[in-house]
């Protein structure tokens, strides 16, 4: 009977499995909702502890303001920033690209030579030569008909993850007992206290970790946009934004910030001379990046980590590297939430073995 058991236990897991990857699309849903969900949490407690008499605000309202909040928070987002990047964009049209990259060519010329001596150029090809056949040999395969139906796709699958996730993400607000009564009924008898103590703390802990990540990346963006101004560097803002938004991925995020900042600076000051100007413009960016990137790793990240998911920074960094090799981006932004909750459900079912203890001491 037991063999028959553990028969059933693994066919029962190969099926949810096949159901997760076939609804991959309202599995990404779910999880989206059950973020804004933990990051709105705070304030809804906060609304439910206003109280006139017997009177307190209904759930729905404070699940209606919590998600407005966040998307309004969003939406001041975009108005700032939209119109600085749509400028740029502008701005990016009218550039003699030519100039552009012969300009940069000129410091790079015991690159060019290295370049033709493998074979990456031709002998008497320049840089710009180069960009032009290899966008024509694209350009040709591309089809624009396969661009505007891209594109008309991306606009559906946009409307309504933005539809499904508010919708979803308002009744876990409004109601936060609805996954713990699902999860319940699917709990076997005599592990309804394990399965409990699992919901509890890892609700905790990843609302902390999420907010502690909100507030890493907001300083982040700040630092490094008030750092660019003060260096005089146009669109600093956009930089900082950018360069807070990226930081969310670990290790990789802090690389994208500064190769996008170093390009606005080049974008920027096109007209000026490269050695005298633009070059030290660009060595001061990269300092500046790096001191920050040190604040943040010194500073912010073992205050998110070790107070939010109690977890060492070699141990975060080591999952980390292993999630980004095995999923790539993905991995990199689900590694330490999925960590987190996978400890806690170890600590429960597992705690008596001594390297589950290890791993899970003082997580909670």
């Amino acid at each position: 009977m037991k063999r028959y058991r553990w028969i059933f236990i693994g066919a029962g897991l190969l099926i949810i499995l096949f159901l997760l990857w076939f609804f991959q699309k309202l599995v990404l849903y779910i999880i989206l909702a059950m973020v804004l969900s933990l990051i709105g949490r705070p304030l809804i407690k906060t609304l439910r502890w206003i109280k006139i008499g017997k009177w307190q605000i209904p759930k729905g309202v404070c699940a209606g303001v919590a998600l407005m909040t966040i998307y309004g928070l969003l939406s001041l987002f975009m108005i700032l920033f939209v119109p600085i990047l749509a400028e740029q964009i502008q701005n990016l049209s009218k550039l003699d690209v030519k100039k552009m990259v012969l300009s940069v060519e000129k410091p790079l010329m015991s690159v060019k030579k290295e370049a033709v001596k493998y074979h990456f150029l031709k002998k008497g090809q320049t840089f710009w030569d180069y960009g032009q056949d290899e966008l024509t040999k694209f350009l040709s395969e591309f089809e624009i008909s396969n661009l505007l139906s891209g594109l008309v796709g991306f606009t559906g699958d946009l409307v309504i993850l933005l539809f499904a996730v508010t919708f979803i993400a308002f009744f876990f607000m409004k109601e936060d007992r609805m996954i713990y009564n699902i999860v319940m009924q699917l709990t076997p008898p005599g592990y309804e206290d394990k399965i409990t103590n699992i919901m509890v703390h890892s609700k905790k802990l990843l609302t902390r970790y999420f907010l502690g990540l909100i507030i890493e990346e907001t300083i982040v963006g700040t630092l490094v946009g008030c750092g660019m101004k003060l260096m005089g560097v146009e669109n600093a803002l956009l930089i900082g934004f950018v360069a807070g938004l990226v930081n969310v991925i670990p290790y990789v995020g802090p690389i994208i910030g500064l190769l996008f900042g170093m390009l606005m600076i080049i974008i920027s000051n096109m007209n000026l001379d490269f050695y005298a100007f633009t070059l030290p413009l660009l060595g001061k960016a990269f300092i500046l990046f790096n001191v920050i990137h040190l604040i943040d790793n010194a500073l912010m990240q073992p205050f998110i980590y070790s107070s939010s998911v109690k977890a060492h920074p070699l141990e975060i960094f080591i999952l980390i590297l292993a999630a980004g090799m095995a999923l790539g981006v993905p991995g990199l932004l689900l590694a330490i939430p999925v960590y987190t909750l996978i400890r806690v459900i170890a600590k429960e079912f597992l705690g008596q073995f001594k390297i589950i203890q290890s791993i899970t001491g003082g997580i909670y």
